[in-house]
Formats: structure tokens, C-alpha cells, sequence
């Protein structure tokens, strides 16, 4: 048994996703606005879901909805998005649990794929006990143009 609960998010749990990708994130985390805009402004919706032990929010994770051409079809596709487990809770399998739950949600609601780009401690996950496919090392580059004067 593994001691946390998965459940699907509740707005009454806004401020402990939130202060779990602070904690993850620090400056770069999402703002009160982008949380917004990112889970409440997506026409097609989305999946999300924490992981609570004792009452107290220890993991979060969500899926982002959206339409896709694959294979010259427009199908069904989820996103995988602003993820985190408490550093008291690592560990214990609930980045894996909460995105095998929204596979499975995924998957019920007739998606087609779903995607990720994996940071660098959730490549191993997605690649070892979740069995995605790598299908791609995406390296971009920029440079920045000078402003003309």
C-alpha cells in the first residue's frame, strides 16, 4: 500500500498546488495568473489531480487538453503539465501514480496520444516504470537579434 490517496483536484486545493510548484519551482513556478490561465482558459479542459497523505496535498499533476493532426486525422491528445511531489513525499511513487491516472483518464476519454518533455529527474519515470517511448531529443537554439536603432 502506498500510504497517499490520488484524487482528482478541487479548487479548494489551488493554494497547495500552487505552493507545491513554488517549492519545486521557486521564481520560475507558475503565477497565480498562469495557474489560470493554464486550467481554467483551455476551451477543451483539463486533467488534474493531487496525491494527499493524511489530508495534506504531497503531490500534484495535471494534463492539458488539446486537438491534434496524427496521421491526417484531427484526434484527441493530453499534455502532461506542472508536476511535483513534496520532497518529504519523493519517493514513494506518486509522480508515477498520478500520471498513470491520467493515462487512464486519458484513454476514457478517447485520447489518441499523450505527450511530455521530460526534465531530467521525470525522463527515467516516464521512460522506466511508465514505458513511454522517446521519440525524439529536441535541442533548440536562439539568438538573439539586435535591436535596430
Amino acid at each position: 500500500m502506498p500510504g497517499y490517496e490520488l484524487a482528482a483536484y478541487e479548487p479548494a486545493q489551488r493554494e497547495d498546488y500552487l505552493r507545491l510548484l513554488q517549492d519545486a519551482w521557486g521564481e520560475a513556478a507558475l503565477s497565480s495568473a498562469e495557474f489560470d490561465w493554464w486550467f481554467s482558459r483551455n476551451p477543451a479542459g483539463s486533467l488534474m489531480s493531487v496525491a494527499q497523505d493524511n489530508g495534506r496535498v504531497v503531490g500534484v499533476a495535471a494534463h492539458s487538453l488539446y486537438r491534434m493532426v496524427l496521421g491526417g486525422r484531427e484526434r484527441d491528445a493530453t499534455f502532461s503539465v506542472h508536476a511535483t511531489t513534496d520532497p518529504v513525499a519523493r519517493g514513494r511513487g506518486i509522480f508515477v501514480g498520478l500520471e498513470r491516472k491520467h493515462e487512464q483518464e486519458a484513454e476514457a476519454r478517447g485520447a489518441a496520444v499523450v505527450l511530455a518533455f521530460a526534465s531530467a529527474p521525470t525522463a527515467p519515470l516516464f521512460l522506466g516504470p511508465l514505458v513511454w517511448t522517446e521519440v525524439g531529443r529536441l535541442r533548440v537554439w536562439a539568438r538573439p537579434v539586435p535591436r535596430l536603432r
